[in-house]
């Protein structure tokens, strides 16, 4: 699979920060999924998403964003035929994990990894996305129950009563390895190898346990470790016969079309919004990361280790507007010897001095411009002083009769001086972007700055890259089309930045080259910035104003993002609440031993920035309304009927409300595969709600525009749920039963 490289860079989803090298992961994880899914479809093999990775896919249309890996489920005729052909067709160095391959692995599901050890080599590196730790999936298989209810107890119980011993004499020496030769004679009817290791031999026995049920006809499939343990995790096995594909990151996922209820049987509020799921590390390759930066000699390259050196870096560069300034002088003292060459007839030395006020003029026009960019007041008087000048020598020369007087010119030499003097006296202000799709976190800054009379403010988008592992620049992006009209902005390329003077600079890309995906060109890394400016002004291109940073899985990533160039070197960093700072500042206390907290207290600001949700201006209340193609599988035609008891009450109060009518995503394209007859009478029911006149049927989007402009939403859980909650739209559950 092949991902776009901006699918690679940091992002805040819903109030969490997932650095870039987290996104390489989740690459990862898809291509070697999409491998998987390849052996699958040559096989005819179905699979889904399960546990988290499905109530992603439902919820979030990918990745939960604090979660980091990635689950299937077979049911287990197709785990087995799976398990038989992967190992001779997965690619190269992938290997597939459990009880069966590897003696040494203790759990019921399948790992299916994409290489044994770190490897960052290039080589590598260009085919796994980057990301140099071993990586992989989890599968997991459903197990067929017994629909005979007490052959199916009598079963449970024996697997648990296997389960339980297992758990007894895990890692121990003393083990009665006649009982437990005993127990597995008991309760396994499969023959096994009783030479094995004591854990292997009790994880296989009930590993036959599990799988011994083979009738593919039975009603209900089940999670056999939970279902052994808890008596929970039993599903219709209907809910498996068919699957809906939904969007998955920058791609697909297989997810079974019962899906509503099995998420309701795994975790019944499956649709409110945790942060506290997942029972492993986060990141899982967090102790990988730390075996790599112990053997790298300059530690990871996407992280930033603090040097107070950083933090005495001061401005080194000569003032622009004070050597203009001077050239003016030069200027306005070539005008006063003019009026005494002139005095003593010295027409020669006139014309001399002349050309050089005018060559004076020029320079200090050139570099007004370089810094200040076409227009200004300065530069039409300096341009109305050459010609002026031009017209006095040629009157010298003979060549006119009317001509500008030496009056005229010296007047207007004091008004350039005076022109300039109001000029430097604003304070340069540069905004540098580094992303068109970012400006919207500087514009509310960029708007309060304009409006200080004592600024000149301007927009100086910079280039930024796609960055490898290594720290090599990669695919030059530029965008300076794409940034609104009506800002000051220039063209970086069109500056010199030697004679460019810079009173406060605002920058958004903190991280330097310690950063997992992206880097802005050098030239404009922080801590050469700051040779250059007098003030650094750190605004991150991320809004954290909906971040709750008080779990443990956002004050792991909170280094990575706080301990940066772009906060040591900042004069200044603003902060969208006093949590986010308060976080911060205690990630650089971290970090730097407590000795410099008086100065991250004092550049830490908080700066407030204004929202609204873009409601219609519409009298009527809008509702946003969607229905899953899964609650229409598994209730059918009471899901018609409930659908059309649900319009005809809207359409009762068109009066009030207006209806947008949100079509969730790959919706009949699920519809016609799963069940075509109900399918169609959704298609009338659809074609009748558009020809009311009550509101609109909207085909597949994302749902952010909708989701902005309503009042409400009401309808299945799901992505578009999530997104009206996220959003603080008001929002109803539909219940089918």
């Amino acid at each position: 699979m092949t991902h776009e490289n901006s699918y690679f860079e940091d992002e805040i989803r819903e109030g969490f920060f997932i650095p870039g090298m987290v996104k390489r992961c989740w690459a990862l994880q898809m291509d070697i999924l999409g491998q998987v899914d390849a052996v699958c479809k040559r096989h005819g093999i179905k699979w889904f998403a399960d546990y988290g990775t499905l109530m992603g896919a439902v919820r979030h249309h990918g990745f939960i964003p604090w979660d980091d890996d990635l689950d299937i489920t077979m049911i287990r005729e197709d785990y087995d035929r799976f398990l038989e052909a992967a190992g001779d067709e997965l690619p190269e160095g992938y290997r597939v994990l459990n009880v069966f391959e590897e003696g040494e692995y203790n759990n019921f599901l399948t790992r299916i990894v994409n290489d044994s050890e770190i490897d960052y080599s290039e080589k590598h590196l260009e085919k796994n996305d980057g990301f140099p730790y071993v990586c992989g999936i989890d599968l997991f298989p459903l197990e067929h129950l017994y629909d005979d209810e007490e052959r199916e107890e009598e079963r449970r119980l024996r697997a648990k009563s296997l389960i339980d011993l297992a758990e007894s004499v895990k890692g121990r020496n003393d083990v009665d390895r006649h009982k437990v030769l005993e127990s597995v004679n008991k309760c396994c009817k499969a023959e096994l190898d009783l030479n094995l290791p004591t854990d292997q031999l009790l994880l296989l026995a009930i590993t036959e346990v599990f799988r011994e049920c083979v009738d593919r006809d039975s009603t209900y499939l089940a999670a056999m470790p939970f279902w052994v343990r808890y008596k929970c995790q039993k599903f219709r096995a209907g809910n498996f016969e068919k699957v809906i594909r939904l969007p998955y990151e920058d791609g697909f996922m297989n997810v079974p079309a019962g899906y509503a209820e099995n998420l309701e049987l795994e975790y019944r509020d499956w649709y409110k919004v945790r942060r506290d799921g997942g029972i492993h590390d986060y990141p899982f390759y967090r102790d990988q990361e730390e075996i790599l930066e112990a053997h790298l000699q300059g530690g990871l390259p996407y992280r930033y280790h603090f040097s107070s050196e950083d933090m005495e870096i001061k401005c080194e560069a000569a003032s622009a507007r004070t050597e203009i300034e001077e050239v003016l002088k030069l200027m306005a003292q070539a005008v006063d010897l003019i009026f005494k060459l002139v005095e003593k007839n010295d027409a020669a030395n006139v014309l001399l001095i002349a050309e050089r006020a005018q060559q004076l003029a020029i320079k200090a026009g050139e570099a007004i411009e370089n810094i200040y960019g076409e227009g200004t007041q300065t530069v039409a008087l300096l341009e109305r002083f050459c010609e002026n000048i031009y017209e006095f020598t040629e009157k010298l020369n003979g060549n006119v009769t009317n001509s500008i007087s030496f009056s005229q010119i010296s007047e207007l030499s004091g008004r350039i001086l005076q022109s300039f003097a109001d000029m430097k006296n604003r304070n340069v202000t540069v905004f540098f972007p580094f992303s068109a799709k970012h400006w919207d976190g500087m514009k509310e800054l960029y708007d309060q700055y304009k409006q200080e009379s004592q600024r000149y403010v301007i927009v100086v988008p910079i280039p930024f890259y796609d960055k490898t592992f290594s720290g090599k620049l990669l695919n030059e992006r530029y965008d300076i089309e794409d940034y609104p009209k009506d800002i000051n902005v220039r063209d970086f390329r069109q500056i010199d930045f030697s004679h460019f003077d810079i009173d406060t600079a605002v920058i958004q890309n903190g991280f330097d080259e310690f950063n997992a995906s992206v880097s802005v060109h050098p030239f404009f890394y922080v801590r050469n910035l700051k040779r250059r400016v007098e003030k650094l002004v750190y605004k991150p291109f991320f809004s954290m104003t909906d971040c709750d940073l008080s779990d443990e899985k956002s004050a792991v990533n909170l280094p990575y993002y706080s301990v940066i160039p772009g906060t040591v070197c900042a004069d200044e960093i603003l902060f969208e609440n006093e949590q986010v700072r308060d976080k911060y500042i205690e990630a650089l206390d971290a970090a730097t031993g407590f000795c410099f907290h008086d100065v991250w207290t004092k550049k830490a600001v908080i700066h407030t920035t204004g929202s609204s949700l873009n409601f219609s201006e519409n009298s009527k209340k809008r509702i946003l309304f969607s229905v899953s193609s899964s609650d229409i599988f598994l209730h059918k035609e009471d899901a018609v009927s409930k659908l059309k008891s649900v319009l005809a009450l809207f359409k009762g109060k068109a009066d009030t409300l207006e209806v947008l009518w949100q079509e969730d995503t790959c919706f009949f394209d699920s519809l016609d595969k799963i069940d075509p007859m109900i399918s169609e009478k959704v298609k009338d029911i659809v074609e009748d709600f558009s020809s009311w006149g009550i509101g609109e049927y909207l085909e597949q989007n994302d749902g952010t525009d909708t989701v902005g402009s309503v009042n409400a939403f009401y309808g299945s859980a799901g992505y578009l749920m999530n997104l009206s909650v996220r959003t603080g739209i008001p929002a109803m559950m539909m219940k089918m039963g």
